[in-house]
């Protein structure tokens, strides 16, 4: 197992449960089983109490610290990722716990979007719900597209996590290092298609002033081959990444440091 994965999953549950007292235990089962992926051999103490699959965390971590050479990125940095109380996972509805440990082992770290939101359940369940119906449905736009239409009306309303964020999403679908860097500050100068350019035109339109939406702007983003259903799309986006933009402002949410350099190597594609 590379000691990249330890960092990581150590670096998570210090983030989740704020310590490692002896009494910081997760009930999940899935917890358990991705403990075991990082490394069967690690002795991982569970409670075998029928229905509990507990794990104890100051137990764990030790077993496992002799394989991280370096522990600088482990400590709990002393920037709070909201300035709203962020719950343990242990406190979490299981539903919400599951997504959380689902997006860590899937993506080895999880971002403070999904820590932050989960202060409210509920709307957590929602906007994530909404998230996916958006970002990960077929149709017209590419994943790349839909996170171009992302990264650049999050940098015209100055929102840093979801530039940041959404960014290191961009780059890896893109396969181009340098292309949520340019669209982010001015997509007008981007190495983008002219159909990526009108497509984030019009996301522009809508995110500044929609009100002022007329035909010519619909008939334009029609010549380049975008259908009705694709338009919705584009406007759908920017207008859900409105509200992520302000409450990402308003809850003061921290970029995780992972994704500053998600997607950075390699050389630009020729396309998204």
């Amino acid at each position: 197992m590379p000691i990249e994965k330890y960092e990581k999953i150590v670096r998570f549950f210090r983030s989740v449960l704020g310590s490692l007292e002896p009494a910081a235990l997760i009930t999940h089962g899935n917890a358990r089983r991705l403990l075991y992926q990082a490394d069967p051999r690690l002795p991982i103490p569970c409670d075998q109490s029928p229905g509990k699959s507990q794990i104890l965390l100051d137990s764990w971590v030790p077993s496992i610290e002799p394989h991280i050479q370096d522990t600088r990125h482990m400590e709990v940095n002393d920037r709070p990722i909201s300035r709203f109380p962020v719950p343990a996972l242990s406190d979490l509805p299981a539903d919400v716990r599951e997504r959380i440990l689902e997006v860590q082992e899937k993506s080895g770290f999880v971002p403070n979007v999904f820590l932050a939101l989960a202060h409210r359940p509920g709307e957590f369940r929602a906007f994530f719900d909404y998230y996916d119906a958006l970002m990960l449905s077929d149709g017209g736009l590419t994943k790349a597209e839909r996170e171009m239409i992302v990264v650049s009306t999050s940098g015209a309303n100055n929102c840093q996590y979801c530039v940041i964020a959404h960014g290191a999403i961009l780059r890896i679908y893109a396969k181009d290092p340098l292309v949520a860097d340019q669209v982010a500050i001015n997509y007008r100068k981007a190495d983008i298609s002219a159909r990526q350019s009108a497509m984030l035109s019009f996301a522009h339109k809508v995110a500044a002033d929609s009100a002022a939406l007329d035909e010519a702007d619909y008939a334009l983003l029609q010549e380049h081959g975008f259908s009705e259903e694709d338009i919705w799309d584009i406007g759908a986006i920017t207008a859900f990444f409105a509200l992520s933009n302000r409450m990402a402002n308003l809850v003061g949410m921290r970029p995780n440091d992972e994704f500053y350099t998600l997607g950075r190597a390699g050389k630009p594609a020729s396309g998204s």
